[in-house]
């Protein structure tokens, strides 16, 4: 009688112990999925200093000292802003846009353009100058992502 009640209790302490198993099996897994949320939001901050650093230093002068004589070294107040948005909307989608996505997507957002050329052929334009300054580049599928420069800068 004594034996059973022993391998009664060996047996219900057993089911302690699986059942403890498995809720600090769940809270680990419930933790790593927390980490891994923020190691992405650590990630996509990081890029979104990084492209706010390229356009501080395109402002303030490095760009435009690199401008051939007789040129306007400075560009005016909406290709700089068209720039930064085109940046900042990239940093944000991790997958890239293509051109008239990115038009599309600045309108909708309330981008201001008061331009005579069309305003999808203006990004395209632009973009096109950020591809040669290596501030975006174009993946095999099409889609525009920041570019080397944009993510090492600091």
């Amino acid at each position: 009688m004594v034996g059973e009640a022993n391998n009664m209790t060996e047996a219900s302490q057993k089911d302690r112990y699986r059942s403890d198993l498995e809720r600090v099996i769940a809270e680990r897994r419930d933790l790593e999925a927390q980490a891994a949320k923020i190691a992405a939001e650590i990630v996509r901050l990081n890029r979104h200093v990084d492209a706010l650093r390229v356009l501080l230093d395109l402002d303030s002068g490095k760009a435009k000292s690199a401008a051939p004589a007789g040129t306007a070294g400075a560009p005016s107040a909406n290709e700089s802003g068209l720039r930064a948005a085109i940046v900042q909307l990239l940093f944000e989608t991790p997958g890239g846009l293509k051109p008239i996505e990115i038009a599309r997507t600045l309108l909708e957002r309330g981008f201001k353009y008061a331009g005579k050329t069309p305003f999808p052929a203006r990004v395209n334009g632009e973009i096109h100058r950020m591809r040669k300054a290596k501030l975006v580049y174009r993946r095999k599928n099409g889609n525009m992502v920041p570019g080397k420069r944009a993510i090492r800068a600091a």
